[in-house]
């Protein structure tokens, strides 16, 4: 999944991504577009962030049978990434949870 985020001043950000699944027997490609919202802050070197509110469109009733996307997307439940760098251009964590390294630059 590749998303947008934008994180606010005040301590909250909004997000957009494309979320995509390939059936690979069947070949079917299922196409989403998710939209967030949430709260930051910045804690001894650490980026805390909880989800508020999320959307999903583009759910196709035959696949939300067999899977809940909602369940994927929580709200309210707070992730902490450590913060390796921070500067004027970019900004890169390392997930708690999984180790997972995310890099973002500044857009204008």
């Amino acid at each position: 999944m590749e998303f947008d985020q934008h994180y606010i001043g005040n301590g909250t950000f909004d997000a957009r991504g494309d979320l995509t699944f390939t059936a690979l027997e069947e070949g079917v490609v299922l196409e989403y577009i998710v939209v967030g919202a949430g709260e930051w802050e910045i804690s001894d070197n650490f980026l805390i962030e909880t989800v508020t509110d999320v959307e999903i469109t583009g759910v196709d009733p035959l696949f939300d049978e067999l899977f809940d996307l909602e369940e994927m997307f929580p709200t309210g439940i707070s992730d902490a990434s450590e913060i390796i760098t921070l500067s004027e251009q970019s900004l890169v964590t390392v997930a708690e949870s999984d180790g997972t390294e995310i890099s973002c630059s500044r857009s204008r």
